[in-house]
């Protein structure tokens, strides 16, 4: 009741003023503009945990085969003001945990970031004058950027449809925004026997295809022995990120947690937090601590050595984005398309 009383009528404040906003863009009050040549853009209307980078790295290795492709991002968490574009030997401070993940997961892709999405296309073009795509990461609320193909993550589970705005409920910006989309894609897709629900209720908002998606999780590997690993009895659980329910569901498929570290999306680890990690492990006599990929980039090689000389060893659960049935080519379809109006 607290919370209703408190949070709802903020959450109407916060409706009122980005309705206000897109009217001010829609009706052209406020500058917005659109690049000739093909630019994805994807985004979600609620904060955080829909699946964007597993997404934009199976795009963008898509899209690879075939043409020369940018991952534009801006960084989220990072220190730095400036417009980089990300290396793999680059810090968490510098690029941001997710462009960097990214870049070290295929470095032949080519990542930047930017805190303002024209300053880093036009930073794109001057590096590749020539014909490129160019995928905007967590993009959809810039308004400032017009057109492009337009995708929306939702995950099934949580469906934007049916959340309320912020700080009421989790939407961080307003449902029939989901209009502008030419996908919607519904990520962490369990079971087929709610597709039609949803599709009929995305419906309601857009006339976009919808299209389903999952969670297809890789092999354990040692990061510190660089080799496939076999999970042992029982293990230590850390993650930063913003919904870690399906993690550790899937680690304990394998193995049981014994503790789990759970911090919030984003969060930069410490020097305080490690050595509680170890202490912990060391109390339990507990060898191995598993992450996810995007935890993991942010810690240093440095700071690995100090888990490997406690003989404690760091385990990522790579995942990847796979498509349901014959949504994968149906998706890829309409990239192509989009993509062939432009080469």
């Amino acid at each position: 009741m607290i919370h209703f009383v408190f949070y709802k009528p903020l959450s109407w404040i916060v409706e009122v003023f980005l309705q206000l906003r897109h009217y001010c863009y829609d009706r052209g009050f406020f500058y917005s503009k659109e690049f000739d040549q093909p630019i994805i853009i994807i985004g979600n209307l609620s904060f955080g945990g829909t699946g964007k980078t597993p997404l934009a790295l199976a795009l963008a290795e898509y899209i690879q085969k075939n043409h020369t492709v940018f991952v534009l991002s801006r960084g989220y968490g990072r220190k730095s003001k400036e417009s980089i574009e990300v290396q793999c030997h680059h810090g968490l401070n510098s690029v941001g945990d997710e462009p960097l993940l990214i870049k070290r997961a295929n470095p032949n892709i080519r990542v930047v970031v930017s805190n303002d999405r024209l300053i880093g296309i036009n930073m794109i073009n001057r590096l590749e004058p020539n014909s490129k795509v160019i995928i905007c990461d967590d993009a959809l609320q810039h308004r400032r950027l017009n057109g492009g193909h337009r995708i929306l993550l939702t995950t099934a589970s949580d469906p934007f449809y049916k959340d309320a705005m912020f700080p009421f409920g989790k939407l961080r910006d307003i449902m029939s925004r989901a209009a502008v989309a030419d996908s919607i894609v519904v990520s962490k897709t369990i079971s087929d026997t709610d597709q039609k629900d949803i599709k009929q209720n995305c419906s309601n908002y857009s006339n976009a295809d919808v299209i389903f998606s999952s969670i297809q999780y890789g092999e354990y590997y040692s990061v510190l022995q660089n080799k496939i690993s076999e999970l042992q009895s029982s293990v230590v659980l850390v993650s930063a990120i913003a919904k870690s329910e399906l993690f550790r569901e899937e680690v304990e498929r394998k193995a049981f947690v014994l503790k789990h570290f759970e911090y919030k999306d984003h969060y930069s680890f410490t020097k305080l937090d490690f050595q509680n990690w170890i202490d912990y492990c060391k109390e339990q006599n507990i060898f191995q601590i598993i992450f996810t990929e995007k935890d993991l980039v942010r810690i240093t090689q440095d700071d690995m050595e100090l888990f490997q000389s406690q003989c404690i060893d760091l385990i990522a659960l790579p995942i990847q984005t796979r498509f349901i049935g014959d949504d994968s080519s149906r998706f890829f379809t309409q990239i192509d398309t989009y993509i062939n109006n432009y080469v």
